[in-house]
């Protein structure tokens, strides 16, 4: 997502379109990823990355939890990047 912002009247806008309202999303979200420890569902993966710019970390980890993913979320705030991760994606890190 913070690759692709384009600056229309002194607002970042972005490619990825919020559904409820049909104009590009408003967030501070940088990046989302996601992941399943069982292989096959890289199409899920990249539909729930997408997702998750707009529905933010708490909607997407409470999406995941049920389907066995975590999601670890790059948010701007300020000049600052913090990262939010759901409970096990530390499993994953290296």
């Amino acid at each position: 997502n913070s690759q692709r912002a384009v600056r229309v009247a002194g607002l970042d806008q972005y490619h990825i379109l919020d559904p409820r309202t049909g104009m590009p999303g408003s967030t501070q979200i940088l990046s989302v990823s996601i992941l399943f420890p069982e292989p096959g569902k890289n199409w899920l993966c990249d539909s729930l990355s997408t997702a998750g710019v707009i529905l933010g970390p708490e909607k997407t980890f409470e999406i995941l939890k049920p389907l066995g993913g975590e999601a670890m979320f790059l948010i701007a705030r300020g000049k600052q990047i913090t990262s939010i991760a759901s409970s096990g994606w530390k499993a994953y890190q290296r």
